[in-house]
């Protein structure tokens, strides 16, 4: 149970697809100490946002409608290096996944078939604040 003086575990959600973005809100919703601190749709929003949103993880999507997941990747290093990256893809190629890590990602999760993962990652990594 979260109390007032728990600490949040603050994830920001980038995701060009309604459907796909609201499922992942509901279900982190529903997970313990999580707050989701806002998502967007694109990379210019995601930029503009982040800063302020101050997230713990952000989950990323690769493909965007004006550009990749890879130049909001690559803004989250440069500029909130802390922050951990668990990229959830359909592009779910060996090749993809290795430039997604080399370019900084913590994770790498095929989206479809990985929310159960995705969510037990976050668990994992929102239990690290908890203590």
């Amino acid at each position: 149970m979260t109390t007032a003086t728990s600490p949040l575990f603050r994830i920001y959600v980038v995701e060009d697809s309604p459907m796909i973005r609201d499922r992942l809100i509901e279900r982190l919703a529903m997970l313990p100490a999580i707050r989701v601190s806002g998502f967007s749709a694109t990379v210019r929003q995601a930029i503009a946002e982040l800063d302020s949103a101050a997230p713990d993880a952000v989950i990323l999507d690769l493909t965007l409608a004006d550009g990749t997941g890879l130049m909001v990747l690559e803004y989250l290093r440069r500029h909130l290096p802390s922050v951990v990256v668990i990229v959830m893809t359909n592009h779910a190629q060996q090749h993809i996944q290795d430039i997604c890590l080399r370019a900084g990602a913590a994770y790498f999760i095929d989206k479809t078939a990985g929310l159960a993962t995705l969510l037990d990652i976050v668990g994992v990594l929102s239990s690290r604040i908890a203590q």
